[in-house]
């Protein structure tokens, strides 16, 4: 009669589980990024292997060689990528920023004050609705063509995202943590500043990278039609009237590139500061 195998010891099953694990949080890590290189890799057979005509659909090799030649000034002026992005850039940075004290301070203030919601929000329900590009032609007609019609809608579009956000998040605060406080004689400094922004910071948090995304969007089409001599949005309209495809996904490719940047390391680093300075982040394993 054959002799049966002897259980495992007990203490192999955690580190056998611990284990599969940590190989299920590997492929979970790593799937992302297959897909990613799939999809690159089908798009680049299907342009190079003629099933795709490159005029509709450029191989992204070429799509990236073209990036990098407009970059450093191979490509020729009008598709100067780093000169249009640099252009761009300011106008975004300056944008986003005078958008975001607009918004930040706005936001509190309607939070804060009960009356000044039931007078303001009102025409804010009225006014969001209505995309930023759409002001478009009224910055033309108030301001003239150029740099400021572009950085006014830019700011425009900042600042609507981030008064939504930031006035929902500081009246979503429950009453009951100021109560708490004001038990303790809390001054309404303290209230303001150690807990209703702390309570409020992922709404505030959330508010500034959708005022930065429609930010972005705003950018790129107010350059097209402000009749700006430089940045993306004219590269794009520029290069849709010469069927250039490659140039066109070159622009998005930098669009994505900066954005995901400024998302993981910008927003990422002050987001553990902030979190740190008001004692909302994790210092040890629990």
């Amino acid at each position: 009669m054959p002799r049966s195998s002897a259980p495992k010891h007990s203490d192999d099953l955690p580190a056998e589980s611990g284990k599969k694990a940590g190989k299920k949080d590997t492929a979970e890590r790593l799937a992302p990024y297959v897909v990613f290189a799939a999809l690159l890799a089908a798009w680049e057979a299907a342009s190079r292997g003629g099933l795709v005509s490159p005029l509709i659909l450029p191989p992204p090799s070429l799509v990236l060689e073209t990036c990098l030649l407009g970059l450093v000034g191979k490509a020729g002026l009008a598709y100067h990528i780093g000169m249009h992005a640099m252009h761009s850039l300011v106008l975004l940075f300056a944008g986003f920023i005078a958008g975001s004290v607009l918004g930040i301070v706005g936001g509190i203030a309607l939070g804060l004050s009960p009356t000044l919601y039931r007078a303001i929000n009102p025409l804010l329900g009225f006014l969001m609705p209505i995309p930023a590009i759409a002001w478009a032609p009224v910055a033309m007609i108030w301001i003239g063509l150029g740099w400021p019609a572009v950085l006014a809608i830019v700011t425009y579009a900042c600042v609507a995202e981030m008064i939504f956000n930031i006035t929902a998040g500081i009246r979503a605060v429950p009453q009951r943590m100021v109560w708490q406080v004001q038990t303790f004689g809390a001054d309404r400094a303290f209230i303001i500043w150690r807990v209703i922004l702390p309570a409020a910071f992922p709404y505030i948090f959330s508010g500034l990278k959708l005022g930065l995304a429609a930010s972005w969007r705003a950018l790129i089409g107010a350059e097209m039609f402000a009749g700006v001599a430089r940045g993306l949005g004219v590269m794009l309209f520029q290069a849709q009237d010469f069927y250039a495809t490659d140039v066109v996904f070159s622009a998005l490719l930098i669009i994505a590139v900066v954005s995901l940047a400024l998302e993981q390391i910008g927003f990422a680093a002050i987001e553990k500061r902030t979190l740190e300075r008001w004692g909302l982040a994790r210092t040890a394993e629990v």
